[in-house]
């Protein structure tokens, strides 16, 4: 089955479900994600790990305060760069996230514009990298963090900035190798 089909369709089932579960709202995005792990042994000084990931939330709550479950499917370099690329290059890092927060209103202008800060909880499992890159590298398949970011709706159309801190080791039994992330994205909301 071609790649981009799954992506779809994966998408798709996860917009159905926050739907589903949360009726007064869903939003689906796609957007840039750009990691950085604190150990040289997977992304040298200076660089990051650049790429794209799509995603669905559902929404429970009114304007002024709700609460949020999604995924995101990211999909990385494995290999650090100081550019900042949308298109990963190969061999790639990916990651499914699952996610839990809040979001509080700010402030807004009517029904056409709002401004939201969110909290989000995350957990990260890394479902394929290139171990014949690194022999010696061993991930471990999940790691957890938490988000915090800015939400800007101008009528159905929402635009996100958050930044990931991670909790645990990325690679296994190494300190100071959390992992964490920047990722902005455009989408709708229904």
């Amino acid at each position: 089955m071609n790649k981009h089909l799954i992506k779809f369709l994966l998408t798709l089932s996860c917009y159905f479900i926050s739907y589903s579960l949360f009726s007064q709202g869903a939003t689906v995005y796609v957007g840039y994600s750009s990691a950085k792990n604190q150990h040289e042994m997977l992304t040298v000084e200076g660089t990051k790990h650049t790429g794209y990931h799509i995603g669905a939330d559902g929404k429970l709550g009114d304007e002024q305060f709700y609460f949020l479950v999604g995924g995101q499917w990211h999909k990385l370099s494995f290999l650090s760069t100081n550019k900042a690329k949308f298109s990963p290059d190969d061999p790639t890092l990916k990651i499914i996230k699952g996610r839990a927060g809040v979001a509080f209103k700010l402030f807004g202008i009517g029904d056409i514009f709002t401004t939201r800060l969110r909290f989000i909880g995350n957990i990260d499992y890394i479902f394929e990298y290139p171990q014949e890159t690194n022999p010696d590298l061993n991930l471990n398949e999940a790691v957890a963090g938490i988000s915090s970011g800015l939400e800007f709706d101008i009528s159905f159309i929402t635009l996100n900035f958050e930044y990931q801190k991670g909790f645990f080791n990325m690679i296994n039994q190494t300190d100071q190798s959390s992992l964490n992330f920047f990722t902005a994205n455009l989408g709708v909301s229904f």
